[in-house]
């Protein structure tokens, strides 16, 4: 968009006229990329949040076709188990209490009725805040997935060059795995 033409870009009143609403309603969109830093601060934004809502109801009416919210850090793309673990969890710590309703514009106009778009879909707000924490939930499964098949490629070749008495298990059964609990009975106890 034109950062020299704010009010055009932002469709003069009509937020179907803004480049932001034209982009995301053309055909050739995908879906919608939002980099997100620890704090998630895009989504403390009402343009933002337009551009939320707007990707939830094109995801509902041409699913085969449009890849929906994907979710971004600076080190890659959260829903496929990319950018990191410990920022995934810094962004999924801070999402799981973020209110969509708080976001904030710079002209209230905008706030106004980019709330009243959400208040008017089924769920309002509710539902809205529940698409993101579904979304960042799905992207932490994958990350942790994700974690778990490199630590277990990393232990296999730390492995390699070890005598077998130094070595590790790869593969931990659950019951090895599991941490023993204060209190609780070993076998044999």
């Amino acid at each position: 968009n034109n950062q020299w033409e704010v009010e055009a870009e932002l469709g003069q009143g009509d937020y179907q006229e803004s480049s932001f609403y034209k982009s995301l309603r053309s055909e050739s969109c995908e879906g919608t990329v939002m980099v997100l830093d620890e704090q998630a601060l895009p989504l403390r934004r009402a343009w933002c949040l337009f551009e939320l809502l707007q990707t939830k109801l094109i995801a509902s009416e041409r699913a085969s076709s449009f890849q929906g919210l994907l979710l971004c850090t600076s080190s890659g793309v959260l829903r496929n188990g990319k950018g990191g673990i410990e920022i995934a969890m810094k962004v999924a710590t801070c999402l799981a209490t973020l209110d969509l309703r708080d976001a904030k514009a710079t002209d209230e106009r905008d706030l106004v009725m980019i709330q009243s778009l959400v208040e008017k879909m089924p769920g309002g707000f509710h539902a809205t805040n529940a698409f993101v924490r579904k979304s960042i939930r799905d992207c932490l499964i994958l990350a942790h997935q994700n974690f778990e098949v490199d630590f277990g490629k990393l232990l296999e070749i730390l492995n390699e060059n070890l005598p077998a008495e130094d070595a590790l298990p790869t593969l931990l059964s659950r019951s090895a795995a599991r941490p023993t609990a204060i209190g609780d009975k070993k076998d044999g106890e």
